[in-house]
């Protein structure tokens, strides 16, 4: 049985990804993509590793996700 996408079922909440994500963001997202740890991209982009958790955080709040994993599996559908 072929069923609607989640985003259509009555009562869902919008589309993941439907809030931007800002230029920073889309740099950690990135880097994310790739399987680079929270330390490795402060390194990387020079930020602070509390920086770098925010900006994961907000990525994973704005993109819906249940987790880091599953934030990424979400990117990787976007492209």
């Amino acid at each position: 049985m072929n069923y609607p996408p989640v985003a259509e079922w009555p009562g869902s909440a919008p589309a993941p990804g439907s809030e931007p994500l800002t230029e920073a963001e889309r740099r950690v997202a990135a880097l994310m993509v790739e399987g680079w740890e929270n330390a490795e991209i402060a390194g990387r982009l020079c930020l602070s590793l509390n920086t770098v958790k925010k900006y994961v955080s907000r990525v994973m709040e704005k993109l819906e996700a249940r987790n880091r994993t599953h934030a990424v599996v979400l990117m990787l559908r976007r492209d």
